[in-house]
């Protein structure tokens, strides 16, 4: 008899532990529904985050390019500035030659980035 409770027993038991996985599979399944989503979500996530720093880093280098040539345009206005100051002080006469005036320019053009300040050597 005791054989026969025993089997009863463990035989309640495999049924309950059955229905606890049949809640835990449909429970299982709401959750890997739910993980797919999230995966999907978050790959259009990172999706954007890629575009979005491949702009930035377009409008990066653009503004780096735009940097450089605002800076050669500044030095080619300095340069026109020295060549003008140079004609009305009359400096060609004293530099017949193209490449001796040109080595005068470039040595002004270091004074003056050197200093910052084109006023101080007119002074």
């Amino acid at each position: 008899m005791w054989q026969c409770e025993r089997l009863l027993s463990g035989l309640t038991k495999l049924v309950e532990a059955g229905d606890q996985l049949a809640v835990l599979n449909e429970k299982l399944a709401q959750q890997r529904v739910a993980v797919v989503e999230k995966t999907v979500a978050c790959d259009e996530l990172l999706n954007e985050i890629t575009a979005a720093t491949l702009r930035t880093e377009d409008k990066k280098t653009l503004a780096v390019d735009k940097g450089r040539e605002a800076e050669d345009q500044s030095k080619d206005i300095e340069m026109e500035k020295v060549h003008t100051l140079c004609q009305k002080v009359g400096v060609s006469s004293f530099f017949p030659s193209v490449s001796v005036l040109s080595q005068a320019l470039s040595f002004f053009m270091l004074f003056v980035s050197g200093t910052g300040s084109l006023s101080l050597l007119i002074l």
